[in-house]
């Protein structure tokens, strides 16, 4: 667990489920990276990159001007399926 999340797999997609063991995503990204010291994770679906907060709400990734730190983050490995 990182922030209180970890990271889950399901037929080949990813999500997040909290310390209790509730899904707070949705199992449907392709890629994520796990959650930093901010509480923000990146996921990718749909073909593109989202920024996901420890309550499991979206915001595209073009929208936050978190996103190259988040990306060039060494505490936020890349989860691949």
């Amino acid at each position: 667990f990182q922030s209180g999340r970890a990271a889950v797999r399901q037929n080949g997609k990813w999500g997040f489920i909290n310390e209790q063991g509730q899904d707070i995503t949705g199992i449907k990204y392709d890629r994520i990276r796990k959650f930093n010291d901010t509480g923000k994770a990146l996921v990718r679906y749909n073909n593109a990159w989202f920024i996901v907060d420890e309550l499991g709400k979206e915001t595209p990734a073009s929208q936050d001007s978190q996103l190259s730190a988040l990306l060039n983050n060494e505490n936020t490995p890349t989860v691949k399926s």
